[in-house]
């Protein structure tokens, strides 16, 4: 469902607006400007809670006289919004504020999801709306192991190495049970550093 805000500009004379009380729409929405008199500049402007959601191609329009321009605001976000739309004329002088909620539109249970391996083309992921869709990995790929983790394991693996080698030498060198036993102990707590590095 798409609703229609209008606005009627020039209703009573030159630079008058009447707006309506509060607007409620789901999704997108319709901004319909009326001019009932001369033409004039009328501005809008969402207000911050509105504009992390919803977008104006521009804030100044020209509306000849006897003219309706019909503007359609797009909306990005699944979650419910609440904020305010101004409208201007009279170089901002005459101003209107219209409380907005947008609730989020119903999802379409009439279609059908096909699985991006069955359809040969990838799909975006949704997310929360905190940054972009990531991309899905190709079949058969390898996870990759990012440099960053690989920095924090880089002296465990090193210290356990040295470790182990000294390990070894000493049981060729000294033999015995106690020296198998410190070679163990040292293999452990190699375990342990490298478990603890991730």
């Amino acid at each position: 469902m798409q609703g229609s805000l209008t606005v009627d500009v020039n209703p009573e004379g030159m630079h008058t607006l009447r707006v309506p009380e509060k607007f409620e729409t789901q999704g997108a929405f319709d901004v319909v400007l009326r001019n009932h008199g001369e033409s004039t500049h009328v501005y809008l402007n969402l207000d911050a809670d509105l504009s992390e959601v919803a977008n104006l191609d521009a804030t100044n329009y020209y509306i000849e006289q006897g003219e309706t321009l019909s503007l359609t605001i797009p909306v990005s976000s699944g979650v419910a919004v609440e904020g305010e739309l101004t409208v201007a004329t009279a170089y901002g002088s005459e101003k209107r504020f219209v409380p907005v909620s947008i609730e989020p539109t119903p999802p379409d249970h009439s279609s059908v999801n096909v699985d991006s391996t069955l359809s040969g083309s990838r799909r975006p992921r949704r997310t929360n709306g905190s940054g972009p869709a990531p991309s899905p990995s190709p079949p058969g790929a390898q996870p990759t192991i990012d440099e960053q983790t690989i920095r924090r394991a880089l002296p465990a693996v090193v210290f356990g190495t040295i470790a182990i080698a000294l390990a070894f030498s000493s049981v060729l060198v000294a033999g015995g049970l106690r020296i198998v036993l410190g070679m163990l102990a040292i293999f452990a707590g190699t375990i342990v550093i490298v478990q603890l590095s991730d």
